[in-house]
């Protein structure tokens, strides 16, 4: 779960720094679980339709592919 929050956060602040889309983070806190970072979008925009967000989650899947995914060391 560490390594899933550690993705989150970084993958959070670059999309956010790439400045396309904004994506916020929260930490949803379960009691007798681990804490667990995720990603959530708020739609203020009555136009954002489904191909927005598909080029949104677009955005995260080439943000981890390309910056995150290469400096992983997997067990």
């Amino acid at each position: 779960m560490r390594l899933l929050n550690k993705i989150n956060i970084k993958l959070q602040r670059m999309q956010r720094e790439a400045g396309n889309s904004f994506v916020s983070r929260t930490t949803l806190r379960r009691s007798g679980r681990p804490d667990m970072v995720v990603l959530r979008v708020v739609l203020m925009n009555q136009r954002t339709t489904p191909d927005i967000l598909n080029e949104i989650l677009d955005e995260q899947e080439a943000i981890y592919r390309d910056c995150i995914a290469p400096t992983l060391r997997l067990k």
